[in-house]
């Protein structure tokens, strides 16, 4: 079985948020001196079945030993939910002294306009500015096609239940797909249970921060390039 890991900028806080007005997600990854990835945060959001202007949101905890546990509260909009993970992201770089990284999912148009495009778009631009004004960085806006391929080495023309598989098993690091070939971002989170939204938070998250696959030789030999 061929392998690959992800590997991304050293001491590095990256937040990766997936749009949406109804449902949608921000996590929080951060990296060590060797660039390997850990989530630090992770929210999402979604209305709930009455489509009540309050919706719901699960957080995802890291416990003192790694465990995660979920639970919901209500909220009133998204943005909300943004800006307080974001302000926590912010307050984690510079106590630890780490460069900010940021990145929100770039809205795509298949076909004649459908319904909730227009809500999607607004809700991105929120976002983006929100990120902006409380973490002070660029934020990049990557097309779906472009960080997938980037962080799960998905193919261009692959369709979206393909899509999905690939960034499962990046995110399990299980071969999902085949025997033959898996991407592992080596940031799972045991005791949760992301939802796609959330998984799609973590891969733009791993973009902003520079993402690049390498296999395992690669990576030792690079630590060893470090070292010396």
């Amino acid at each position: 079985m061929t392998r690959k890991v992800v590997v991304c900028r050293p001491m590095t806080v990256a937040v990766g948020v997936d749009p949406g007005s109804s449902q949608g997600a921000i996590a929080v990854v951060v990296t060590d001196e060797g660039g390997r990835p850990r989530v630090a945060m992770l929210e999402e959001w979604r209305k709930d079945k009455r489509k009540r202007p309050r919706g719901r949101f699960r957080l995802w905890q890291g416990g003192d030993l790694g465990e995660w546990s979920e639970r919901e509260e209500p909220v009133a909009h998204p943005d909300r939910v943004v800006f307080r993970v974001a302000k926590r992201a912010k307050h984690l770089a510079m106590e630890e002294g780490l460069d900010l990284r940021a990145g929100v999912e770039d809205i795509q148009i298949y076909g004649p306009p459908r319904a909730g495009l227009m809500g999607l778009a607004s809700s991105a631009g929120g976002h983006e500015a929100l990120l902006r004004m409380v973490l002070e960085c660029h934020v990049v806006r990557p097309r779906e096609r472009q960080w997938v391929k980037q962080t799960a080495d998905v193919p261009g023309r692959a369709r979206k239940a393909m899509t999905r598989k690939f960034l499962t098993s990046a995110y399990l690091g299980e071969a999902c797909i085949g025997p033959t070939f898996v991407v592992d971002w080596r940031c799972r989170l045991e005791g949760a249970t992301p939802t796609e939204h959330a998984v799609d938070a973590i891969g733009v998250a791993l973009f902003a921060a520079g993402a690049q696959l390498v296999t395992p030789q690669e990576r030792e030999n690079h630590d060893k390039t470090a070292e010396d």
